[in-house]
């Protein structure tokens, strides 16, 4: 949701046409630059004329995604293709409650760093629309239809979490045992 959010911002808008990815976070920002970080630490690198986006979802929905983005080694998915082959595997209750505590301590992390001023977007409020960012951000429906990249846009990871994990039934009644909301 974060790579949407941030190519959106640059990329359809252009309000920040220099995108920086989350490797490229040493320098301070500079004018019209947009920073995609998962490093809290990262906030400090902020000027005056920042303006922070924060963007959270469900914490079980999250760690599926963390689990399949890192046996897949893919983390972003585009319309580029349209066949994407998915390999399912199994997990342990382990694996899930590491990539679980993994999301809440970033977010606990965060509350340290981030500023008293910033925009929260769930990111159930956008993953099935993409547009509804539009309206999010307050930008004309015009700015998308004159976009002509629209390659360039990630689009939800293909399939469903039972596509991928084998024992998903077994982990979904231990998933149940865990808050879903984001500790921020």
């Amino acid at each position: 949701g974060s790579v949407l959010i941030a190519t959106f911002l640059s990329k359809v808008t252009h309000l920040f046409p220099n995108y920086r990815h989350h490797y490229d976070n040493e320098n301070p920002m500079g004018s019209k630059q947009i920073l995609h970080s998962h490093d809290p630490k990262d906030v400090k690198l902020a000027n005056e004329n920042t303006f922070f986006v924060l963007s959270t979802r469900n914490m079980i929905d999250s760690t599926y995604s963390r689990i399949i983005g890192n046996r897949n080694q893919k983390y972003q998915y585009y319309n580029t293709t349209k066949n994407y082959s998915i390999d399912n595997f199994k997990i342990d209750k382990a694996e899930f409650e590491q990539a679980y505590n993994y999301s809440v301590n970033y977010y606990i992390t965060l509350k340290d760093y981030l500023p008293s001023a910033y925009l929260r977007i769930d990111y159930s409020e956008f993953c099935d629309n993409p547009l509804n960012l539009l309206t999010i951000f307050n930008i004309s429906e015009k700015t998308y239809k004159f976009f002509t990249d629209k390659h360039l846009i990630p689009i939800k990871t293909p399939g469903s979490y039972s596509d991928y994990i084998i024992n998903f039934d077994e982990i979904q009644d231990y998933a149940k045992t865990f808050d879903p909301l984001p500790p921020i």
